[in-house]
């Protein structure tokens, strides 16, 4: 049998074999989100009719959907489900969760709750903690001492400090605000 393959088919072969790792998209990639959000259009734009015609939010993060609003999403399972199946995208049901917007969900370290996205509790202690042990790190020695690890510490909490930003600048605030800026 003859095999034809078009230079697009060549192309997306390629693309598919720099980009993925056994085809599935590696975190951290710097492709990795801008291929997901192109992958995800066609689900997406299902997936927001269906939401608009219910009065329903929708919000993606890389390839997390979370849709929320009044309990008609609990009637819609089936049917968000079933245009996960038409489009021939896999459902993780580990992640899959049901919940009232009064109860809260947590989504990739972000938390929902009530239309409002902030992060989620346990990352804010974690947080917390870290920036509480840098700063005794800065206050009970010389910074000569921990040098480089206090570096790494400070540019470790800056990083998670404007992915924070990103989604709640008040909480980044008040985060920032606790912690030492190195000299």
């Amino acid at each position: 049998a003859l095999s034809f393959i078009t230079k697009d088919e060549q192309l997306a072969n390629l693309i598919t074999g720099l980009c993925t790792y056994d085809y599935i998209l590696p975190q951290g990639f710097p492709t990795s989100n801008t291929i997901a959000e192109i992958v995800l259009i066609p689900l997406a734009r299902r997936l927001n009719g269906l939401c608009q015609k219910y009065g329903l939010n929708m919000s993606i993060y890389i390839d997390d959907i979370c849709i929320s609003g009044s309990d008609v999403l609990l009637k819609l399972s089936d049917r968000i489900i079933g245009i996960f199946m038409e489009i021939k995208f896999i459902l993780n049901f580990d992640k899959y969760a049901l919940a009232s917007k009064t109860d809260g969900v947590t989504v990739t370290g972000v938390y929902l709750k009530n239309n409002v996205a902030t992060t989620a509790p346990e990352f804010d202690q974690k947080m917390i903690s870290e920036i509480l042990s840098y700063n005794l790190m800065v206050q009970s020695s010389e910074e000569s001492f921990f040098g480089e690890s206090l570096r790494k510490n400070y540019r470790r909490i800056n990083s998670r400090l404007n992915w924070v930003k990103g989604i709640d600048k008040k909480k980044a605030n008040k985060f920032r605000n606790l912690l030492i800026p190195l000299k």
